[in-house]
């Protein structure tokens, strides 16, 4: 697979290791070659994906409020989701130059929303959730696999489907981008 750079030196190995770690967090053991048709900046990559994905029998709905959803069947669409997934980030690897790390102050605020909404959600709902990590595992989490959403560690196996569902369908699973500014 040839990589997409933008000259910076080193936004090739940056994309090869967020398809590695995307890969060995959704469990694909044998992840395709793909080939990139473009790079794209971060402030597209929501369209591109929603877009990409649904070409390939993937829809995401995006309500009013920028929550994301879509509806799975079984836990096997969840890993051709996973899947599918994986090859659109790898046709449209994200420009190193706008793929900026969160700050720790935004990554302190982003820890806070995940515990308000989708977690305390989960809750609500009657979902098990796993003990939340500590704030300082949270960020050294990002730090070393860029994990940003625990909400759904530790689902019941079996149950993941089902529950991810109800969490789509009535949680708010990712903050506006306007939650994370620290101006």
């Amino acid at each position: 697979m040839e990589a997409a750079d933008d000259g910076g030196g080193d936004g090739a190995s940056s994309h090869e290791d967020t398809l590695e770690q995307f890969a060995a967090m959704a469990g694909i053991e044998d992840p395709p070659e793909v080939d990139p048709i473009r790079v794209i900046s971060q402030a597209e990559w929501s369209d591109v994906m929603f877009e990409c994905l649904t070409e390939v029998g993937f829809p995401v709905t995006v309500g009013e409020h920028g929550d994301v959803g879509m509806e799975f069947a079984s836990s096997d669409q969840m890993a051709a989701y996973d899947r599918a997934m994986y090859v659109c980030m790898a046709q449209y690897p994200v420009d190193s130059r706008h793929a900026e790390a969160l700050t720790d102050d935004e990554l302190e605020i982003y820890y806070g929303w995940v515990l308000e909404h989708p977690v305390a959600c989960m809750r609500e709902r009657g979902h098990p959730v796993a003990e939340p990590p500590t704030l300082s595992t949270f960020i050294a989490n990002y730090r070393a696999r860029g994990e940003l959403n625990f909400f759904a560690d530790g689902l019941p196996v079996g149950q993941e489907a089902e529950i991810m569902n109800d969490v789509l369908e009535h949680c708010e699973t990712e903050p506006p981008l306007e939650v994370l500014s620290t101006d």
